[in-house]
């Protein structure tokens, strides 16, 4: 089977933004371990079963890893798409980051919206609709906001890829 340049190049781009998704969970755990294991103050800490270590950080990062598994191959899918899109057709690629604020939306959307129309089913005031729409959309659109930003890491480390290819 052939493969021709391009196909290759996408398939690094792609390669490369799996890699950091999935590497994201372990960064998270081991900065969220050195932000709460580091830091001391005037108080006392008792652990039962010992003071937790890198060790915990490094089990839960890998933990939350095998559960990223599915949008890292989803997020290698679409790289790989918009990848081969930029090198046959030349576009800018900032679909991707439209896709990734969009999804991040959806998701946070889709998760709050049951549990409010639960709620004003429930307690149906002028004040609680206008509250709980507010709120929906306003944690969605800071999810939205988030997803962005992964978005343009997530271009960012695509364009390095594909330039590294050449």
């Amino acid at each position: 089977m052939v493969v021709d340049v391009a196909t290759r190049r996408a398939n690094k781009a792609a390669l490369a933004n799996l890699a950091v998704i999935m590497a994201m969970p372990m960064l998270l755990a081991i900065v969220g371990w050195s932000l709460t294991g580091r830091i001391q103050n005037s108080s006392v800490r008792v652990y039962s079963n010992g003071d937790p270590g890198i060790g915990d950080a490094i089990a839960t990062g890998l933990i939350a890893a095998v559960f990223c598994t599915p949008v890292a191959a989803f997020v290698a899918w679409r790289t790989h798409v918009h990848a081969l899109r930029r090198l046959t057709d030349g576009t800018g690629g900032w679909q991707g980051v439209a896709e990734a604020a969009g999804i991040g939306f959806g998701i946070v959307l889709l998760t709050l919206l049951p549990n409010f129309l639960i709620y004003l089913l429930t307690a149906p005031s002028p004040v609680t609709v206008y509250a709980g729409i507010g709120a929906v959309f306003l944690y969605s659109s800071i999810a939205g906001l988030i997803g962005a930003l992964l978005g343009l890491v997530l271009r960012l480390t695509a364009l390095v890829a594909l330039r590294l290819g050449a």
